[in-house]
């Protein structure tokens, strides 16, 4: 199969309860502007106005419009640029507590230093202040003129999400990144001119990125729908790629499980065994949130799964993906919507995880953010959060306890001596070889080992006689206990049809109309 590939944004067109002063700032040849609204007739008479003067609607809600308008025209004569602007509730990493992480708690500050990661998308704006630095590959696959530079501003948010630092941008809000110290290598799949991909580009591109040595690949992409196993026989290259070659390196790749409202799949390749799925969740209230996918949202939380975002038994994880500041391209800042932003999230947290442990292949972090998720509802409900939204301070936690360097055998003993001694071999535990308590007598019951000493008990002997005279009942020490006829008992031969108890005895009614020697 080969699928074409789109890329995982969301899009909104009505949104409530969002608290924010109104500023404008510069997003790429544009200028955004915020306006306040007050009445229904006022915001027809904006509206108007805005379009009038070239402005394009870009969001509105009960409390404001924001538009995209030519740089130097404010949508209205009135409006105003502010100075700044206030985001309330949580934001992204205090939501994860990845800022724990930053600052040291619980196992040391790791910010992502060191940790190479992979963004294959629409390339990256490599001027822009929050990313230019982080950036320390641009490849193009697609044959644009402009190399790897983004048009489409898909790639640079994502990889601001990621490794976005904290530089001034419009109002003075930041993009706020969850391994501000990682490194990118932004990878371009996605032309300019709108051509589409399929399956067998993304694969190129995984292989391309792995020869350039990533820690992890982020694929904030996809199409059609799956779900396992069905995914992984399904012959999809990119699938394939991830399986075996990206599985083999160990590393880590994450990717968006889709925006289709899927409630039974995901989309591929996030599909794959071996790849990081993710699904979206908001990471404030927002009050009640139409989509351009047409499904609403009438309540909105933080930890609540967005109704655009695809599920099914191959989701992996949630993480915020729905109204993330982030970097635009052209040198500002934008919210940025969809699977698409939830992936990096995962990508960022899995690089503070890589920092702290650098030995960690993409199962073992699989494994970790997986296996420490927040649960989200009901187990019932597992197929829609997957294992459930990542925390970054129970994933660090995780680490230290199973993944950090030993430098003696003591740091390796689990306490337990029936799976053996465990050894330290070059900083990594190997396990030890359990004592072999069965003896291989199923007659002697079955020999358990005690824990705390390692000695091996004998089991309880096996009672074979089933109080049956017609039967002698030995034990073979192979199988355990069988049922031999010791030919004291007659056989119920007549003819005839009946019941028969099997006994071996003969009652008058079994001689009647049984046949007990029919019996097995």
């Amino acid at each position: 199969m080969n699928y074409r590939i789109g890329i995982m944004v969301a899009a909104v067109i009505i949104l409530s309860g969002l608290t924010l002063a109104f500023p404008s700032w510069d997003v790429g040849d544009h200028t955004r502007w915020i306006v306040p609204i007050h009445s229904e007739a006022q915001a027809t008479g904006i509206l108007r106005a805005a379009a009038a003067r070239g402005c394009e609607e870009h969001i509105r809600t009960d409390r404001f419009i924001s538009f995209n308008c030519p740089q130097g025209q404010p949508p209205t004569p009135e409006a105003q640029a502010a100075t700044q602007y206030v985001l309330h509730d949580a934001t992204t990493n205090e939501l994860i507590r990845a800022r724990e992480v930053h600052g040291g708690v619980p196992q040391g500050a790791f910010d992502g230093t060191g940790v190479r990661v992979a963004v294959i998308d629409s390339g990256v704006d490599t001027d822009h202040p929050a990313i230019r630095d982080a950036v320390i590959a641009c490849v193009n696959t697609t044959g644009d003129a402009n190399g790897c530079e983004d048009s489409q501003g898909h790639g640079t948010a994502v990889s601001a999400i990621i490794a976005g630092i904290a530089a001034s941008a419009g109002g003075g809000e930041t993009p706020d990144s969850v391994a501000p110290g990682a490194s990118i290598i932004a990878i371009k799949v996605f032309p300019d001119n709108g051509d589409p991909i399929y399956s067998d580009d993304i694969a190129a591109a995984l292989l391309l990125a792995l020869s350039l040595d990533p820690d992890i690949i982020n694929l904030s992409l996809g199409g059609g729908k799956s779900t396992l196993p069905d995914c992984d026989a399904s012959g999809d290259p990119a699938v394939d790629v991830i399986n075996t070659e990206a599985a083999a390196a160990g590393v880590a790749v994450v990717v968006s499980a889709g925006n289709d409202r899927f409630k039974d799949s995901i989309s591929f390749p996030a599909c794959a065994s071996s790849a990081i799925a993710v699904g979206a969740v908001y990471q404030r209230d927002q009050g009640r949130v139409q989509w351009l996918q047409s499904c609403t949202d009438r309540q909105t939380a933080p930890d609540r799964v967005t109704c655009f975002s695809n599920s099914g038994p191959a989701l992996d994880v949630v993480a915020p993906g729905a109204f993330l500041l982030t970097a635009a391209r052209g040198g500002g800042v934008a919210y940025f919507h969809g699977t698409s932003a939830a992936a990096p999230v995962v990508s960022g947290a899995a690089a503070l995880l890589l920092e702290q442990e650098l030995r960690l292949t993409g199962q073992d972090l699989l494994q970790t953010l997986s296996s420490t998720a927040l649960e989200l509802g009901s187990k019932e409900n597992q197929d829609r959060n997957g294992d459930g939204r990542i925390d970054s301070i129970l994933a660090a936690e995780y680490v230290a306890a199973h993944f950090q360097p030993c430098t003696t055998d003591g740091d390796c003993d689990d306490g337990n001596l029936c799976n053996g001694t465990e050894q330290c071999e070059a900083g990594v535990c190997t396990a030890g070889t359990p004592p072999a308590c069965d003896d291989g007598d199923a007659c002697n019951g079955a020999e358990a080992c005690d824990p705390s000493s390692g000695a091996c008990a004998p089991g309880t002997p096996l009672e074979c006689d089933d109080g049956n005279p017609c039967t002698d009942d030995p034990c073979a020490p192979a199988v355990g206990c069988v049922n031999v006829d010791n030919g004291t008992c007659p056989a119920c031969t007549p003819a005839g049809k009946g019941r028969c108890n099997c006994d071996r005895v003969c009652s008058p009614r079994e001689l009647q109309y049984g046949a007990c020697g029919d019996c097995p």
